[in-house]
């Protein structure tokens, strides 16, 4: 296998993810607007514009042999990897959202509730808030 011409290590910022080029450019894309799909060669990642390429719109296109770090065996393992930095985005919530002080945004990938699934009724049940959740409260929200 021949060296590829760029090589590419991705950083978990938190709530974005940072993919430093080996040419020096550097890409930061928010985990929350990601969208990240694989072909049989290579993995694409992009913001929530989707994967039409325009100056508003970075597509970055990878494949496990050109990412440095982490090392990813495969692009299925690479795929499995960049869901699962997206789905760690640290959100807020728990006690500095429950004081009223703080992000005011609650995830279960923090902890702050648990949602239970009732497969066939299409409910989901969300135990563990400070407070009772009503229609009010969710603005726009997502379910991954």
């Amino acid at each position: 296998m021949s060296t590829p011409l760029v090589t590419i290590a991705i950083t978990d910022l938190g709530n974005d993810l940072q993919f430093t080029l080996s040419d020096g450019k550097v890409i930061t894309l928010n985990k929350l607007n990601l969208r990240i799909k694989q072909d049989s060669d290579f993995v694409y990642v992009t913001n929530g514009d989707g994967f039409i390429n325009s100056a508003l719109n970075q597509v970055i296109k990878l494949s496990s042999d050109i990412v440095t770090s982490p090392v990813y065996a495969d692009n299925a393992a690479l795929l499995t990897g960049l869901i699962g930095l997206a789905g760690s985005v640290s959100l807020g919530g728990g006690s500095a959202g429950a004081g009223g002080g703080g992000n005011n945004t609650w995830s279960n990938a923090q902890g702050d509730f648990n949602a239970t699934p009732t497969v066939g009724a299409n409910t989901i049940t969300i135990t563990g808030l400070p407070f009772t959740l009503e229609d009010i409260h969710v603005v726009a929200g997502s379910i991954k």
